[in-house]
């Protein structure tokens, strides 16, 4: 296989919204199954595999997406098994998966239909590789969950923050065209792959933070629109913004 993946163990870190007055019953049980599962297996995969470098390393390095993006012609992990991973990971005593379905760099591991092609049915591998996982997933009972990245260094119209503007410069952008593209997407992740909850990070770019650990956003990122679409869908709604949880999320994951 291309590349090394990253596998992190996550083990009761996570932080469960408690019932509020008016919440859907679903939407309780699903917070309490999450609660109780409490290990599990996170996947950092994409583009970022083949240098080995970690998921950062477009960032790090200071490569632009056209340079960082030829990497597509040379990815083909051909030994790739969905049922060997999970096989694994249930021998281990995990409870679900998740996986970046799109990190920071943009690169999409599904054959998604509402990108410019940056996305795995345009490399050599071809195969829909969140697909192959979902089914494998169903097939033992563990749950699929997708991290899905608020920032990209790869679409022009992201409004580029702290840590995008060392790949865009000043890149201002078009949030409203970005958050259709991005609604869009987690509505195809959904429908297509049914996962728990989708994952969120990046938050934290447009952010001004104070001395106390707390911070504001300079961006508003309109998430009442993105988590009630999610919520419609009976999914919950994950954030890693290093925050207290807030109204509308469900779940709050730190990194450890």
């Amino acid at each position: 296989m291309n590349g090394r993946v990253t596998f992190f163990a996550l083990v009761a870190i996570s932080s469960v919204a408690m019932a509020e007055e008016g919440s859907e019953q679903w939407k309780l049980d699903a917070r309490q199954r999450f609660a109780e599962q409490r290990f599990g297996i996170f996947i950092h995969w994409g583009l970022y595999a083949n240098y080995a470098q970690g998921e950062w390393y477009q960032q790090e390095s200071g490569l632009d997406s056209e340079t960082y993006g030829r990497m597509m012609d040379g990815f083909c992990p051909s030994k790739f098994d969905a049922k060997e991973w999970v096989r694994v990971f249930k021998q281990a005593g995990a409870k679900y998966v998740t996986i970046t379905s799109r990190h920071h760099d943009g690169f999409s591991l599904w054959p998604t239909k509402v990108d410019d092609g940056y996305n795995i049915a345009n490399t050599p591998f071809r195969r829909d590789i969140l697909g192959e996982l979902s089914k494998a997933c169903d097939e033992v009972g563990l749950q699929l969950n997708f991290y899905y990245s608020l920032m990209d260094w790869h679409r022009k119209d992201y409004p580029a923050g702290t840590v995008a503007q060392k790949v865009f410069g000043g890149q201002k952008g078009d949030y409203a065209s970005y958050k259709k593209f991005m609604m869009a997407q987690i509505a195809e992740l959904i429908d297509r792959y049914h996962p728990g909850n989708i994952w969120f990070d990046g938050e934290w770019e447009h952010a001004s933070h104070k001395d106390d650990g707390t911070w504001e956003r300079t961006l508003d990122w309109e998430f009442d629109d993105i988590y009630d679409l999610i919520h419609s869908k009976r999914v919950l709604v994950a954030n890693n913004n290093h925050q207290p949880i807030r109204e509308k999320e469900d779940i709050q994951l730190f990194e450890r």
